[in-house]
């Protein structure tokens, strides 16, 4: 203890000691100083500061607000796609479903087509059908009214052929009767006239 006294003592008489404690002193003079110096600075700057944390609070609160309003915008944004994921899938299905009852609405109405077509085909065979029929039975219905007009002629001029000798032997008929008669009556008077003489005598 006592050596490193006596050697601080010794220390201090030295001149390049003291010059280099001057220059330390200086130094330590010139940091407080501007020490001292920064804290009457930030002093004076304290009330900007506090204007710029607050300005800082309010961009930070802001974009916080910003940010949560983004991101329920990001989730309404989310569940409007899942929206219209699900109704474009919907009509999708739907345009399917219309799609297959449009083909087979198509393929029910082309065989339908086939059927009344095929339907008109035989209407129309039948229609001829009845057509030659009906021209058979009208040749056949004059041929046989010709026939029968024919052979109601033949009756009818035998019926007048008929007539024509009936009357001829009423004719006869009655002429025989008259000869008849007359030669009646010659024998009832010749009769008569041969009683008379018989009962005359």
């Amino acid at each position: 203890m006592f050596i490193s006294a006596y050697s601080y003592l010794k220390a201090d008489d030295d001149p390049g000691t003291r010059q280099e404690e001057n220059k330390e002193v200086r130094k330590r003079k010139c940091a407080h100083k501007r020490a001292i110096e920064l804290s009457s600075m930030m002093t004076e700057d304290k009330r900007p500061n506090t204007e710029v944390d607050d300005t800082s609070k309010q961009i930070y609160a802001g974009y916080k607000g910003k940010h949560s309003s983004f991101a329920n915008t990001l989730k309404d944004i989310d569940a409007l796609q899942l929206i219209l994921n699900q109704k474009d899938k919907h009509l999708q299905t739907v345009h399917a479903e219309k799609c297959l009852l449009q083909d087979r609405l198509n393929k029910q109405i082309t065989s339908l087509l086939a059927e009344i077509k095929e339907k008109d085909n035989m209407i129309q065979q039948l229609c001829n059908k009845i057509e030659k029929c009906n021209k058979f039975h009208e040749v056949k219905k004059k041929k046989t009214l010709d026939g029968l007009t024919e052979k109601l002629d033949t009756v009818i001029g035998e019926i007048s052929g008929l007539c024509s000798a009936i009357n001829e032997l009423l004719v006869e008929v009655r002429r025989k009767s008259r000869l008849s008669d007359t030669k009646n009556i010659t024998l009832n008077i010749k009769q008569k006239g041969i009683m008379q003489i018989s009962t005359e005598d």
